[in-house]
């Protein structure tokens, strides 16, 4: 059994997120509830192990209190700084806070996420199914454990400092009945800063989640765009993919060749300094108008050489983003399922067998 330091020190954050603010508050209230509620007898009897037992449960039942009070008050006001990080206008509050937790208009990775999470979750669920800090955590935690425990340790920090927002109101507000106000601004004080510290946390933790998740995609796309050689290929093309209502469908396009076959799949010639990968990318766009990413589901994101003639092609699985532009005159894409395309006469023989080697699923 392995020891991880990461896990146990986060484990201890959120016990103590609970317990600690929990204590506080039975400090204050056990004197003036607790013969109330148990009877004065019974209460003036809790002295040593049983005194320390019943404070100690509870303590851990009303931080449990604390800690859900705290994320239904709370944690709207992180969503409206997270908001006010990528649209405007927003309120001088916000603003405030948005910047005392250094979020930057411009370049905030959510907007980056959440177009990978489009791509990867809302293109086939066809709706919103999780938000994009969530993904992230989810899709760290599948590939990246070591990543996550980062983010998980910053969560934890952001809770604690959350349920002590909450308990300084309720000792400021105890202070205020007592009237002892120094203790109420001293108090009000320091709700203010763990107020800051929670928002400024909470920021750290969705934007490590966001970087960790970026950096992946992008050493992904540099391995799916970098081929062992492109020595000896003269062309480049796509199998350009979408998923329409559980269907997988490929992109074809008419050829140019009125004695070949009537649709291929986009491709042409790879340039002086180019890539195979770029050309393949230039060319999905120049003949369809319909623009794609290299991979499909995290998989088939190597190139696949096949030879027409004299013609030494390698194709790209991708996935298709949006019809951009107009394709070349007279070249109109088509869309066919591949179960429809691996069949269709006016395929030629080795379009249908790279098809078919693919093994995509689902096909129907």
């Amino acid at each position: 059994m392995n020891f991880e330091p990461n896990k146990l020190f986060v484990g201890l954050i959120d016990f103590f997120a609970v317990l600690l603010p929990g204590a506080v508050i039975t400090f204050f209230l056990a004197p003036s509830i607790g013969p109330t509620l148990i009877g004065s007898d019974r209460f003036d009897s809790l002295r040593g192990n049983a005194g320390a037992a019943a404070f100690a449960v509870t303590s851990y039942l009303l931080g449990h209190f604390v800690f859900l009070l705290g994320s239904i008050l709370l944690d709207p006001f992180e969503k409206r700084i997270t908001d006010a990080a990528i649209k405007k206008p927003c309120s001088r509050l916000a603003r405030c806070l948005r910047l005392l937790t250094k979020f930057d208009d411009e370049s905030h990775p959510l907007r980056a996420a959440e177009a990978l999470r489009r791509d990867e979750i809302d293109r086939f669920a066809g709706q919103q199914v999780i938000n994009a800090f969530q993904w992230a955590k989810a899709k760290l935690l599948i590939e990246a454990p070591g990543a996550i425990g980062e983010v998980h340790r910053l969560e934890a920090d952001s809770k604690f400092f959350r349920s002590l927002v909450v308990v300084s109101f309720f000792v400021a507000v105890h202070s205020g009945v007592t009237q002892a106000w120094w203790a109420l601004v001293s108090v009000a004080l320091i709700g203010l800063l763990a107020f800051v510290r929670y928002i400024e946390q909470r920021a750290k933790s969705t934007r490590q989640a966001y970087w960790y998740l970026l950096t992946m995609s992008a050493a992904r796309n540099r391995s799916a765009q970098s081929p062992v050689s492109d020595r000896g290929l003269t062309h480049a093309g796509g199998v350009v993919l979408r998923d329409s209502d559980g269907r997988c469908e490929v992109l074809l396009v008419e050829a140019r060749k009125p004695d070949g076959p009537r649709l291929v799949l986009p491709k042409g010639h790879i340039e002086a300094k180019e890539s195979a990968a770029d050309a393949a990318l230039r060319e999905v766009v120049e003949e369809t108008g319909w623009t794609a990413s290299i991979g499909w589901h995290d998989s088939h994101r190597s190139g696949h050489d096949v030879t027409f003639d004299d013609a030494r092609v390698r194709f790209f699985v991708m996935t298709a983003g949006e019809r951009r532009a107009e394709p070349e005159r007279g070249r109109e894409p088509q869309w066919l399922t591949l179960a429809l395309a691996i069949t269709d006469d006016r395929l030629g023989d080795e379009t249908k067998r790279l098809l078919d080697a693919l093994e995509i699923a689902p096909r129907r």
